[in-house]
């Protein structure tokens, strides 16, 4: 079976379950990088009690987080 990992925000899931785009197997990935906006990172994003926590809690799918640290800072 084919798996596909979908970058994760509130936004985007709506989107994947309005256009039919996520299947049962598969799985979420959160970015993780220090630039993301606040609100957006990844403490806040994946705490207890969050949209995304229940949904992982719900779903038990396969979840990825994204380390995206390398490369040349953006300032902020």
């Amino acid at each position: 079976m084919l798996t596909f990992i979908h970058t994760y925000t509130e936004e985007s899931w709506q989107g994947f379950l309005k256009n039919g785009l996520w299947r049962e197997g598969d799985g979420l990935k959160l970015m993780h990088t220090v630039y993301l906006p606040e609100g957006r990172d990844f403490n806040r994003v994946l705490g207890p009690g969050t949209p995304l926590t229940k949904r992982l809690e719900e779903l038990r799918c396969p979840f990825y987080i994204d380390r995206h640290q390398g490369g040349v800072g953006l300032p902020r």
